[in-house]
């Protein structure tokens, strides 16, 4: 969030840190810390919580999640029940959004205990922190809350400034279908559920956060290496053990095995799909008996190797889009995985083929029909 003053303010402010002090026309007398970077008068709020400690309820405002066929969606989740509303027009809105880049206001969400109980500043950040990663994870592109304020028998007590990562909403296509209601409430609610468990927020945050950034625009060959950074990291925390145990024991299973224990332990279907030809193309190449390159897990590790551990520099762009294959195969692994981890039992829309109709979705493959 930017501050600047006013135009004919004639004194000069320092750079750093400072305090701003201003009559909330609600709250009254408010100060907090903000940054300065023009001596001018003007810089930022990185974050910024005041008036009153807890609330009954708060009204939040959303960037950028994608349009859906119901407008209005009800998600309970670790005691919390929020209420998003779509805001009108925001296709059009959507469809400007792609002639010239900007961040869409698309929802507004009402949010209180499930039980009708208060709840604190702090405990309000740590859930829209969680609803963030899933609606992040769901839209295949970061989301974020803005305009955070709290109230207490309908008179606003709260407010919360912050700085949350976000994307603009031309960002790639996801997983879920936004057509599908129910299949965003499910996620959402399994999603805290973890959020909350201890024994599971830091596993699935950091791979959450892998899948999110590696759907992102950025060089395909840094969306592999993250990717498989990700699998990595799942395959280490989930193993028993010592540190030493299973360092020798990951170095006799091998990367392309990390990848087929994770997919198997899902239920996930290692072949690759034959829409994929440069990977087709690069498994029929290698017919040598002991080749590890038979199945997608060992494509992907194949071009990982090549990208991060080159001898020729061109190999794996001989074959025609192998680099996306491996990509768009690795991404929809990855989601699969973590869906699985979260115990995901409802419907998906695969990656490939990549030009299918958009609201073609199917179950996940450990689910019963």
């Amino acid at each position: 969030m930017r501050w600047s003053l006013d135009e004919g303010a004639h004194f000069s402010i320092p750079l750093g840190t400072s305090t701003l002090r201003f009559n909330h026309p609600d709250l009254g007398l408010v100060s907090i810390g903000i940054g300065v970077n023009s001596t001018s008068g003007e810089g930022y709020v990185d974050t910024a919580d005041f008036g009153a400690e807890t609330m009954e309820s708060a009204e939040v405002h959303w960037l950028n999640i994608p349009e859906s066929a119901s407008g209005s969606i009800e998600i309970d989740g670790a005691g919390w029940r929020t209420v998003f509303e779509e805001r009108p027009g925001l296709g059009a809105l959507y469809s400007a959004a792609k002639r010239r880049p900007q961040h869409v206001v698309s929802h507004s969400a009402s949010i209180k205990r499930a039980d009708g109980s208060s709840f604190t500043a702090d405990e309000l950040t740590t859930y829209l922190t969680g609803l963030q990663m899933a609606l992040s994870f769901a839209s295949g592109r970061w989301v974020a809350p803005m305009l955070v304020a709290g109230f207490d028998r309908n008179r606003l007590v709260h407010e919360q400034w912050r700085m949350w990562r976000c994307d603009l909403p031309e960002t790639s296509a996801a997983w879920w279908d936004p057509h599908r209601a129910h299949d965003l409430r499910e996620l959402v609610r399994l999603y805290l559920g973890a959020w909350y468990d201890e024994d599971k927020q830091d596993r699935v945050r950091y791979y959450t956060h892998h899948v999110i950034e590696a759907g992102r625009e950025s060089a395909l060959e840094a969306r592999v290496l993250l990717l498989g950074a990700a699998n990595e990291y799942l395959w280490w925390v989930r193993q028993p053990g010592t540190r030493s145990e299973v360092k020798e024991r990951r170095h006799a299973l091998g990367a392309s095995n990390v990848i087929r224990e994770l997919l198997d332990f899902a239920g996930v279907p290692r072949t690759p799909p034959p829409e994929l030809h440069g990977i087709g193309a690069l498994i029929a190449g290698h017919t040598a008996p002991d080749s590890d390159v038979t199945d997608g897990p060992g494509a992907i590790v194949w071009v990982r190797n090549r990208i991060a551990h080159p001898k020729d520099a061109n190999q794996p762009y001989r074959i025609n889009s192998l680099m996306w294959n491996t990509w768009i195969l690795a991404l929809q692994y990855s989601e699969l995985i973590l869906l699985h981890e979260l115990g995901y039992k409802s419907r998906y829309r695969p990656r490939v083929p990549p030009n299918r109709w958009a609201h073609s979705s199917e179950l996940v493959p450990w689910a019963s029909p």
